[in-house]
């Protein structure tokens, strides 16, 4: 018999997610024969599987040692995450419930392949270092980041570390109440704050994306971008971009759709200004950087974040080119 007690972090999934956790090779079918036979119990009652766990709930899973070995993919949680020296300078925030990060460019948020190592991993590390995370300890709550980054973007990138801020963060993000702000350089000058809208569409052969001033196809999505000025020197421009939508490349694509594009970007760049900066600083990357993000007014699992703002410096080259913003 196998005694699991539901931890806080773990609280409100529900119990057949749980199972599915603890058991990975265990199909649905299976799951449910044995709670009705209750051969796996919730409080030593008999369960559906749809109900909800709460923290100190006990789940006993009674099954012979070889089967509970087949079905739970032991060896497969026995993993250890990566430890990367610069975690520690990367990080801006941490609390009981939140890790902010501030990713370098050239790392990827989340795994695109198996053997990819990402932000998520590095992070994963981290706190099972600190002991905030046992990867052996099945059915627990396994943090995880909750907002994505392009590969070549620098910046913030926020962590979850119990089910139940998860929750509150993707909802945040979904009904677009986080407030998202970038730092860009940008060929051009630009003199005058501005608030985009258009619409976009994702060619998803090429991963690139198009701007159109009016919906030509179902599969457009409107966006809006608001930036203001924040220097201006040498036919280049720093803005300060609110990202009011969350879209594919959005901020890149409506920069350049408007003859603005960001300095060293692979699809949407000037070419001869990204050869330029190629050549005197070795960019290889668009200076575009996820610099600060804003918190609403919270009474619930985010209540510590409530109304908070939390900022994460650029990479040196922006003060190089604009020294005197801070």
């Amino acid at each position: 018999m196998k005694e699991f007690k539901i931890a806080d972090n773990a609280a409100g999934q529900r119990l057949d997610r749980f199972l599915g956790k603890i058991l990975p090779e265990a199909d649905t079918a299976f799951l449910h024969r044995m709670l009705r036979k209750k051969n796996i119990t919730r409080n030593d009652k008999k369960a559906e599987g749809s109900e909800r766990l709460a923290a100190g709930d006990v789940i006993r899973v009674w099954l012979s040692d070889e089967t509970y070995q087949k079905f739970s993919g032991t060896a497969r949680r026995e993993q250890r995450f990566p430890l990367w020296d610069g975690i520690w300078d990367s990080i801006v925030f941490e609390n009981d419930c939140l890790l902010a990060l501030n990713k370098p460019v050239g790392m990827l948020t989340q795994k695109a392949a198996p053997s990819d190592v990402s932000v998520n991993e590095y992070m994963l590390g981290y706190l099972a270092a600190k002991g905030e995370y046992v990867p052996e300890r099945p059915g627990e709550f396994k943090p995880g980041v909750v907002n994505r980054l392009d590969r070549n973007t620098s910046g913030l990138v926020l962590a979850a570390k119990s089910l139940a801020v998860a929750q509150a963060l993707s909802e945040q993000l979904r009904e677009k109440q986080l407030r998202k702000f970038y730092l860009a350089c940008v060929n051009g000058e630009v003199r005058e704050a501005m608030r985009l809208s258009a619409f976009l569409y994702k060619d998803k052969t090429g991963n690139r994306v198009c701007i159109r001033e009016t919906r030509q196809s179902a599969e457009d999505r409107e966006i809006q971008t608001a930036f203001r000025p924040l220097a201006v020197r040498d036919n280049l421009s720093l803005l300060e971009v609110e990202l009011l939508t969350g879209r594919s490349h959005q901020i890149r694509a409506q920069l350049a759709a408007i003859g603005h594009p960001i300095i060293g970007d692979p699809k949407y760049g000037n070419r001869a200004e990204n050869s330029r900066f190629m050549q005197r600083y070795g960019l290889k990357h668009q200076l575009l950087h996820a610099y600060r993000l804003r918190f609403p007014t919270e009474t619930a699992a985010l209540a510590t974040l409530s109304e908070k703002t939390i900022s994460a410096a650029p990479p040196k080259l922006f003060s190089e080119l604009f020294p005197e913003v801070n």
